[in-house]
């Protein structure tokens, strides 16, 4: 189900973020469908050059934090947007409204379980 998705992960340059990243090409997605962006900008660029299936966005980045960057991309797509997914280091940076704002959240510490649970979860209801 996952092989042929293709996945935009938004994280900032902060190594630890990148776990994420690498959990997902590790064990179940092909490296070659995964396009990472370290901001917003190259975030909006990857999404002007192809469609996505899904975005994963943190939440806390430097610059413009993954609330913006989500309502950025949302505008971009004018409605026809890829489900998004936030993630983030602690639930207190989820906030009331982001209900609205993303369509599932993933909170470190993950596991890969974790990961591949919400994926799924937001792929399905995408079909429905």
């Amino acid at each position: 189900m996952l092989k042929d998705k293709k996945i935009l992960v938004v994280e900032d340059d902060n190594n630890a973020n990148f776990i994420l990243s690498a959990t997902l090409r590790r064990k179940w997605i092909d490296a070659k469908n995964i396009t990472i962006a370290s901001n917003w900008k190259e975030a909006l660029t990857q999404i002007q050059k192809q469609l996505f299936d899904i975005i994963i966005m943190d939440i806390k980045m430097p610059i413009m934090d993954g609330r913006e960057a989500t309502k950025h991309i949302r505008n971009h797509y004018n409605g026809d947007c890829p489900k998004i997914v936030a993630f983030s280091a602690i639930n207190k940076n989820i906030e009331k409204g982001d209900d609205n704002l993303f369509d599932e959240y993933i909170l470190k510490p993950f596991s890969q379980y974790d990961i591949e649970e919400k994926i799924i979860k937001v792929l399905l209801a995408q079909n429905n």
